[in-house]
């Protein structure tokens, strides 16, 4: 059996801990036993010491303060939640957002959740339903992030490397995303790639530096937002059965709740799909986004017109919805939701109101991801260190540092200069002048001041 829940009211959550009743008194009678009889049933012996064994996900990225659902009185607050209930609900009934662990050695319970201030509902499913044993996972979703397009209002930068490969921090842009995606729990990804393919792929790999798995798919001509997506069902939708997916823009550094995104999508019931946008001064400059409420919620009254909001690249979809698009190039918003929605369809929105977001379109825009970056703009789930000197870097003691600056792995810096501040050296790049402002492509050589912020091999 699996069940999907959202259940902010938790009457999903009610009912199912009153069907667990009498498997938790079955489990609670076990343990008596196994205290009781010097020959007790060995599996009962099981029962009772999975608690002092069951840990949260290595693999999450959060604080570990954060996490609620580790089985245990200790997490009860002495209020004698039934087991079941506390593994659902975590402590003081808020909700879980996810729960993701490998399979306990045991076999008896495998559930780490995080708990949040601001829930978001709970979406679980539970699988294997047994008196005795039984399993919650965050349910499984692929996410898609678009990496073809041709990156030509870059110019020269864009010429040399497709524009989710540009290097933030030292980082590139197209980690962010995943490293984002896989703190969420979705960890299957599907990149498509057209222009420089061999960057993305030599560089970004199989994924596994992040936790993720991933996938790419050529395509030898553009396809669009739309026709790539089309083109990849295969792959997002290997077994044909219709689940959600994730679409992404590769070219973002978008600090998204992923998780908050998913509830407020299966809540909102049937839809083509659920757009994130972002209320900002300049829609129209943008792409404006009509956004509306109702008793159902946010959704999307019309694109590229009027509004208040601009469209951030990233919606919720099934892989039915985008089979319905053309064959070949497509545009999803221009061949897909905006026909759609007039022909009375409904596209649901959700309005991203905190958290970093950029897109790096321009090299403007990239060189002030950058300095904002330096500048500590937070992000929850980073793929790594944006801020400081790498453990391996050559930097000449006479050298003066002023921050912000990154100086990242294998760089060297020559003798009797300044660096910063907002200046990054990337990896294995050499610098022999002194920086400000500026940002250092890895394996760049620096031998006289540069003529721009930007400095290439």
């Amino acid at each position: 059996m699996v069940i999907a829940l959202v259940d902010p009211g938790r009457e999903v959550v009610a009912w199912l801990v009153q069907r667990a009743e009498h498997g938790l008194a079955g489990i609670a009678r076990a343990r008596l036993a196994g205290r009781e009889q010097p020959g007790a049933d060995p599996d009962a012996a099981r029962v009772r010491d999975h608690r002092q064994h069951a840990q949260p996900a290595a693999r999450d990225r959060r604080d570990s303060n954060q996490l609620v659902a580790q089985p245990g009185p200790e997490r009860d607050g002495g209020r004698g939640r039934p087991g079941l209930e506390q593994l659902l609900l975590g402590d003081v009934g808020r909700a879980v957002e996810r729960a993701r662990v490998g399979e306990h050695e045991l076999g008896e319970c495998e559930l780490a959740a995080v708990q949040r201030c601001d829930p978001h509902g709970c979406t679980l499913a539970l699988r294997d339903w047994h008196p005795h044993q039984w399993r919650a996972t965050v349910r499984e979703m692929r996410a898609m992030m678009l990496c073809a397009g041709l990156s030509s209002r870059l110019g020269t930068l864009g010429a040399e490397r497709p524009k989710p490969m540009l290097p933030v921090c030292g980082i590139p842009i197209a980690a962010y995303g995943i490293a984002n995606l896989v703190a969420h729990g979705i960890t299957d990804i599907v990149i498509n790639t057209h222009h420089l393919r061999e960057v993305i792929e030599g560089e970004l790999g199989d994924g596994s530096r992040w936790g993720a798995r991933i996938e790419y798919l050529h395509e030898p001509q553009i396809l669009g937002t739309g026709g790539g997506l089309k083109h990849a069902l295969g792959l997002l939708d290997p077994d044909g059965r219709d689940e959600p997916f994730l679409s992404c823009n590769g070219k973002l550094i978008f600090d998204l709740d992923v998780t908050a995104l998913m509830a407020a999508y299966r809540a909102a019931g049937d839809v083509l799909g659920m757009m994130v946008v972002k209320r900002v001064p300049d829609a129209k400059a943008w792409g404006a986004v009509d956004v509306a409420h109702d008793l159902r919620g946010a959704h999307v009254v019309d694109v590229l017109r009027e509004g208040e909001h601009m469209f951030c690249g990233v919606h919720v979809t099934r892989p039915s919805v985008m089979a319905r698009l053309p064959e070949g190039e497509a545009d999803s918003l221009r061949q897909g939701y905006l026909p759609w929605m007039h022909a009375g369809e409904r596209v649901a929105a959700y309005e991203h109101r905190d958290g970093y977001f950029s897109e790096h379109s321009t090299p403007e825009r990239y060189i002030e991801s950058n300095r904002a970056l330096l500048d500590g703009v937070v992000l929850r789930h980073p793929p790594g260190r944006l801020v400081g000197i790498d453990a391996s870097a050559r930097i000449d003691p006479s050298v003066t540092l002023v921050a912000p600056v990154r100086v990242c792995a294998g760089a060297t810096i020559g003798p009797g200069i300044t660096i910063g501040p907002h200046t990054v050296v990337g990896e294995g790049a050499t610098v022999g002048v002194s920086l400000a402002r500026t940002i250092v492509e890895a394996g760049a050589i620096v031998t006289e001041p540069p003529s721009g912020p930007i400095v290439t091999r």
